[in-house]
């Protein structure tokens, strides 16, 4: 290939490039035009018509170039005339849009003429103009000459300022990355027990040094030789681990990209669908420079899709029920894309009927969902959860878009895979609120370790609401299972050696998971650590489980399934019936903290709140302060003197009357690492400093207690 021929090729490569988004940009100023019969869009949209005609003619596409001119023609006819509502316009513009979208995904080729139906749509469009009578000339100045339009310069490419990589490359690296920042953490894991186990070795030997003899000292030399490489080691890890961030940072850059590639598609998809539906329906979008891992916005493209659907064709009433309702006669559907702590939300707002709970509890028992007994038990957070149920629809007969049964269900069951969530809010009369919370990469699942037997499970961590201990004593029997009372509420009781048909086991550890607005609490031999886990799915026979989401290899060689926490919540047995406890009696809170500051706050907050505060500045003072007041919380920090938090949690754990009591950590320290050793040790719940919310640790104390 010639340099002229590479110079061609990627002149193309960039035009392709820069016409999709002149493409979109269309579609949405013409949304505004329309909907204004004008307006300031109207520039921008014979702006971006002129330069793309331009671009297109110089890059070689000439059928899309003489559509372009057409169309420019068409909607000067329109302006001149003042837009008259001509739907033949609209499907001109469109229907040029997407021929010429066509062919632009396509190399040039002079004998690509396209379809005939785009002159077809086009002859439409003039003649429905023609029939608005003609144009009155406009006066000019005398003397005056238009100006002739300039043809825009053609686009500039700097030679190998664009390189063409697949996406499958792309991935490949990224998967690549993934496996190593695995890596990192679990050699990160692994140090600290080498050490510890070096240090183990030397005591040993100076322990044996009489029964050893000369060998004594040899021995101890290798032990501290094997130290000191362990050391030396670390540091090297330390600095490929820098390197694997700033890899992973510059893959991050590659693979992210803006929420505009979910949301342009839109504009046109709401106004087909209220044209359909005979209503009238103003789009707002917000958050389109908002960036994101692009497998995350592609799995959320099919629920938001369903999310749109039900508010256009369920939620924003038609144009006479809005005027007789007192509200506009267009509805209003906002779209906005947001980072709100370290995750991607998608929130989609409208101003239509809302959902009335008594008519979901209605068509629940037509459905046979529920019983007429259920129904009146039933509350309005609960009776809005029921939209969520495979199956359920409000339409009595299907169309093109609604009443199959097939919608929301799939929402919640897709934002789920990926670790997310939805939320549902609404008022009857005033509107309807859908918020999609997902991560910002779906590249690297964080998880908590489950051991069952001799077995590791992992359930993600974002679906985790408590760690505590549990004994059989705490499981109440219920018509149809077992239930623990866990704050407020009896939650179902699911055994993991059930699940996954192992070894029984002696469950210590519950694990209280949530999906929604339901929860479940899993009962485990131990919780290990959180990890860093890439989940690849698994083929039959396992991968049609509905309880594993997929596997993953530890750097220690060890196959993990990744249970899905939405469908142990589904199959519970036993739902709590969600009835509220009394308040909790005063309380004796042990707080061991060696910052002053903190002491202060703390004992100032829960003597506020009538319970009874005894302190303690380090592990060593807060174990005997523990051993003499016989406290109902601990809450400790872990960077202590003379003994830390964590020491402080195992040496509680080692007494018997005092392993029960429920353990808070509230450190200044923000690690994943420092987490995990803190649930490792014991501990209830770990809370930073930073992030201390002081009616949610009054919360967390109450629930604890309960």
């Amino acid at each position: 290939m010639t340099t002229r021929d590479e110079r061609r090729k990627a002149l193309v490569l960039q035009f392709q490039a820069v016409a999709a988004d002149r493409l979109s940009k269309l579609s949405r100023a013409w949304m505004e035009v329309e909907r204004r019969r004008g307006g300031p869009q109207l520039e921008e949209l014979f702006r971006e018509l002129h330069t793309l005609k331009g671009e297109a003619k110089v890059v070689g596409y000439a059928a899309a170039a003489a559509w372009l001119h057409e169309l420019e023609t068409v909607l000067v006819d329109a302006r001149e005339r003042k837009f008259p509502p001509e739907r033949a316009v609209s499907e001109a513009l469109l229907g040029v849009v997407d021929a010429v979208g066509d062919q632009f995904s396509r190399p040039p080729d002079p004998n690509d003429l396209g379809p005939p139906a785009v002159a077809q749509v086009l002859e439409r469009a003039a003649d429905a103009l023609l029939r608005w009578g003609p144009v009155a000339p406009a006066a000019e100045a005398p003397g005056h000459t238009p100006a002739a339009v300039a043809a825009p310069p053609p686009p500039q490419v700097t030679p190998g300022a664009f390189v063409r990589v697949t996406r499958e490359k792309v991935e490949g690296l990224s998967e690549l990355t993934d496996e190593l920042l695995v890596l990192r953490g679990e050699t990160n894991h692994a140090i600290p027990e080498m050490r510890s186990a070096a240090a183990r070795l030397e005591a040993a030997v100076q322990e044996l040094a009489p029964l050893l003899g000369p060998s004594a000292a040899w021995l101890a030399g290798a032990a501290r030789s094997l130290a000191q490489q362990i050391s030396d080691h670390e540091e090297t890890l330390y600095r490929a681990g820098l390197a694997v961030d700033a890899m992973d940072a510059a893959v991050r850059e590659i693979r992210f990209v803006q929420a505009s590639t979910l949301l342009d598609a839109y504009p046109r998809y709401v106004r087909e669908m209220a044209v359909a539906g005979g209503k009238m329906v103003q789009l707002e979008l917000e958050g389109e420079s908002v960036e994101a891992d692009r497998r995350v916005l592609e799995h959320l493209r099919e629920p938001l899709l369903h999310v749109v659907r039900n508010a256009v064709d369920h939620g924003i009433e038609t144009h006479g029920d809005r005027v007789r309702a007192g509200k506009a006669p267009a509805g209003v559907l906002r779209l906005a894309v947001a980072q709100q702590g370290g995750r991607l939300t998608v929130e989609a707002n409208d101003d239509g009927r809302g959902i009335d709970p008594q008519r979901i509890k209605m068509r629940a028992v037509e459905l046979g969902m529920i019983t007429e007994v259920q129904s009146r038990a039933m509350g309005a957070p609960e009776a809005l959860e029921l939209v969520f149920a495979a199956g359920f629809s409000m339409r009595r007969t299907a169309d093109e878009t609604s009443g199959r049964g097939i919608g929301m269900d799939v929402v919640k069951r897709r934002v789920e895979q990926i670790g997310g969530r939805v939320e549902l809010e609404s008022r009857p009369g005033l509107g309807t609120r859908v918020r999609l919370t997902a991560p910002l990469s779906v590249s690297v699942t964080r998880a908590l370790l489950l051991e069952q037997g001799s077995e590791t499970y992992a359930v993600p961590a974002a679906s985790v609401d408590a760690v505590r201990r549990v004994t059989t004593p705490e499981l109440e029997a219920v018509p149809g299972g077992r239930v623990l009372r866990h704050g407020d509420a009896l939650l179902p009781v699911r055994w993991l050696w059930q699940e996954v048909r192992g070894a029984q086991g002696s469950p210590e550890i519950c694990v209280v998971l949530r999906s929604g607005q339901d929860r479940v609490a899993l009962l485990a031999d131990a919780a290990k650590r959180e990890a860093d886990l890439i989940v690849r799915p698994i083929e039959a026979p396992l991968g049609s489980v509905p309880l594993v989401a997929g596997a993953a290899l530890m750097g220690s060689g060890r196959l993990v399934l990744l249970l899905e926490p939405a469908e142990m919540v589904r199959g519970a047995e036993v739902r709590g019936p969600g009835q509220g406890l009394p308040e909790s009696r005063k309380l004796q809170i042990l707080v061991v903290e060696d910052s002053v500051i903190f002491q202060a706050t703390l004992s100032d907050l829960l003597r506020s709140r009538g319970h009874r505060v005894a302190l303690a500045s380090n592990g060593m003072e807060g174990l005997e302060r523990a051993v003499s007041v016989r406290p109902d919380v601990v809450i400790t920090d872990i960077e202590m003197p003379r003994m830390n938090g964590l020491e402080l949690i195992r040496a509680l754990r080692a007494k018997e009357e005092l392993q029960k009591v429920p353990v808070i950590t509230l450190s200044a320290l923000k690690s994943r690492e420092v987490r995990a050793q803190a649930i490792e040790a014991g501990a209830d719940h770990f809370l930073t400093k930073a992030d201390l919310d002081e009616e949610y640790l009054l919360d967390l104390v109450r629930s604890l207690t309960a």
